[in-house]
């Protein structure tokens, strides 16, 4: 199931379970009003199997190890398509909505049409990323590029 949020302007998929690996890096995240930086998750398929951060890093593996279910596998993947929300110059405030802004999630994706399950999940917002669909450009370094 893909979806998308109008008028606030969001498209969103769920991760097929087990698909993903690699590294997510995010340069600046919010977690319980913790400010985490340079965040950096491995997943093998598609499980977090590594977590490694300036600070923090303790807090996200406690939360990771204490929830049920498959809080640790990448779960949805989302593109903000809202071109008249932007991130505000100099602030590290990010939502799901602004045009560009990529975020993906972990955790429970039953909302979304998926099929992972857990009674809690994590998301990151991913300012400047680039993503390609069907090796066409969608988003180039954190901007929603013209044609869509």
């Amino acid at each position: 199931m893909t979806a998308a949020w109008l008028p606030a302007g969001e498209v969103y998929a769920p991760v097929e379970p087990g698909s993903a690996n690699g590294t997510l890096v995010v340069p600046e995240t919010d977690i319980r009003g913790q400010s985490i930086k340079n965040l950096k998750l491995r997943f093998t398929n598609g499980r977090i199997t590594d977590i490694q951060a300036d600070n923090h890093v303790n807090l996200v593996k406690t939360m990771l190890s204490a929830a049920k279910g498959d809080a640790d596998m990448l779960s949805l993947f989302d593109i903000g398509i809202n071109r008249n929300s932007q991130p505000l110059q100099n602030s590290s405030y990010y939502s799901w909505e602004m045009g560009g802004m990529v975020t993906l999630s972990t955790g429970d994706n039953a909302w979304a049409g998926g099929s992972t399950k857990s009674d809690m999940g994590l998301s990151f917002h991913v300012p400047g990323a680039t993503v390609t669909i069907d090796g066409k450009p969608v988003v180039e370094k954190g901007k929603l590029l013209e044609k869509y």
